[in-house]
């Protein structure tokens, strides 16, 4: 599964399915591409936009059928699903800012094939849950190898 790539249809299914849109987060059509910017001007030229998280231009998270590219600050983080092995949900983080209920969280932890951990920021609820499983079934397909 390593060579392959996801189709982007069973990751938006997944998204809907397990969650969905919020306030914030929304799937990527042609009609608000360009509300995304500056991160749909790195996509690579065979990658799809799916799902964006725009908190305001300075806090933007995009889900692509190749990778979770992430602005922060004016800094990108860009992870490709390739090197992928696990997703949760913060706990640590969430219970530490005195958040308990499931609900309420806002973050999920993506472990790549260096160990490294990264904690992403989402929109609480359907959204993050909607994305959480599809970058959990991410993980699992390519960590099978």
């Amino acid at each position: 599964m390593k060579n392959q790539k996801i189709n982007a249809s069973i990751l938006i299914s997944i998204f809907k399915r397990k969650g969905g849109e919020g306030e914030f987060t929304k799937l990527i059509s042609s009609v608000n591409k360009f509300d995304y910017e500056p991160l749909m001007s790195s996509l690579f030229v065979n990658e799809l936009p799916l799902i964006a998280f725009k908190k305001n231009n300075h806090d933007l998270t995009l889900i692509s059928d190749q990778r979770v590219i992430v602005l922060k600050n004016d800094l990108v983080l860009s992870i490709d699903y390739k090197k992928m092995t696990d997703v949760s949900l913060a706990l640590v983080e969430e219970f530490r800012q005195g958040v308990i209920s499931k609900l309420e969280f806002t973050r999920i932890v993506i472990v790549t094939d260096n160990k490294k951990e990264h904690i992403i920021q989402l929109e609480k609820g359907p959204p993050l849950q909607g994305i959480y499983q599809l970058l959990n079934y991410v993980a699992q397909m390519y960590s099978r190898g």
